[in-house]
């Protein structure tokens, strides 16, 4: 799991979009902490996952109004 959320904290500053779009996402990760590279947002709380792709860096609450039925939540409870 630490593995994986490094990856997502590098991959984050290529792949920020902005909460405003609203898509359904196949996976999200909430509750932890990821390091995005960006200046003015270096830290986020959650990623969400399309298509094999970060779609959206950012809060829990903005990144859970991506979730569908099929969306699988993963809680990284604090964790990096």
């Amino acid at each position: 799991m630490k593995l994986t959320l490094g990856f997502f904290g590098a991959c984050a500053l290529a792949c920020w979009t902005f909460p405003y779009r609203a898509a359904g996402a196949d996976t999200l990760l909430v509750h932890g902490h990821v390091y995005t590279g960006n200046p003015r947002a270096r830290w986020a709380a959650a990623v969400a996952v399309e298509d094999a792709r970060i779609a959206a860096v950012g809060t829990d609450a903005v990144i859970l109004k991506r979730r569908k039925a099929h969306t699988e939540v993963i809680a990284c409870m604090g964790r990096p």
